[in-house]
């Protein structure tokens, strides 16, 4: 046996309107014959019709010092209700889906990434996360983007200085790279453990500012002077470039579209030396209409 349910948000709005007047009629009549026993029992059916029918469209009720919010309250809580549906299941969706490629074979490829990261973004704006907040929570994986961004700059860097450094063969020049690669790892951590190297970089990440001074640190002119200096001039123009796609990137709490295309075209384990050098080799001075 099935119960049975009544909505009287689903009721003919006239229904319970016809019916307080017909009670309110009943009671006048009633009572004109001093049958008040049956005249009470209509009136309270009369506000029984009248609480029915206009109840549920009733913004507030304020009597006796109370003021209560109904309809627009429920509505609103229904709204919030639905928000947090959508983003634990979004949530849930990302843990999932981290936890399915963790360890396996296939790679998540950075836009589908950044698609999902889209997705929690969206739901953050329904339910009116600032941009502040917003920056908090995505701190981590922007801060993973920056040391993706770096650690493509630090490549394309010591792979075109070592080029430079073979192409002078003096006792000087070879002495004064060691100074500059000993100088560079002691900035970058000369463990080849990404790890232990993300935990030294990172806290050069917090800002695109932070990190061009911390990029700068690492070229040290000083120790370069067997580098000729537009190419010097090309290494701080690729740091710039970097540095204003990591500002993008912290904008947008997650990859912009030039920070994918440029990683997934330098930070790919199949990149070559020659890439690399060319990639610092466009931002010289003297070349013209380059594109990253």
């Amino acid at each position: 046996m099935t119960k049975a349910h009544i909505d009287i948000n689903k009721a003919p709005p006239y229904m319970f309107s016809v019916a307080a007047v017909v009670c309110f009629l009943f009671t006048a009549y009633f009572c004109l014959n001093e049958q008040l026993a049956t005249a009470t029992l209509y009136s309270g059916l009369f506000v029984v019709c009248v609480i029915f029918g206009y109840f549920p469209y009733l913004d507030s009720i304020k009597a006796f010092s109370i003021d209560v919010k109904l309809k627009q309250n429920i509505s609103r809580a229904e709204t919030i209700i639905s928000s947090i549906r959508a983003l634990s299941t979004t949530n849930a969706k990302v843990a999932f889906t981290i936890a399915a490629y963790s360890g396996r074979g296939p790679c998540i490829t950075i836009i589908e990434k950044q698609q999902l990261i889209d997705t929690i973004n969206k739901q953050l704006n329904d339910i009116c996360i600032t941009d502040v907040e917003r920056q908090e929570v995505s701190r981590p994986y922007v801060t993973m983007i920056g040391y993706e961004l770096y650690s493509i700059f630090s490549m394309a860097i010591r792979t075109a200085v070592g080029t430079y450094n073979q192409n002078n063969s003096e006792d000087k020049y070879q002495e004064h790279y060691k100074k500059w690669i000993m100088k560079w790892y002691s900035l970058s951590s000369v463990d080849n453990n990404n790890y232990v190297r993300y935990n030294v970089v990172a806290p050069h990440l917090d800002s695109d500012s932070s990190m061009y001074q911390y990029m700068t640190e690492c070229i040290d002119h000083s120790t370069l002077d067997f580098v000729d200096k537009q190419k010097l001039l090309a290494m701080e123009c690729l740091a710039k470039e970097i540095c204003g796609i990591y500002r993008g990137c912290i904008d947008k709490c997650g990859y912009s579209e030039k920070a994918a295309t440029f990683i997934m075209r330098y930070g790919s384990s199949g990149v070559t030396p020659i890439e690399l050098i060319k990639l610092v080799d466009k931002m010289s001075p003297q070349a013209t209409g380059a594109v990253l």
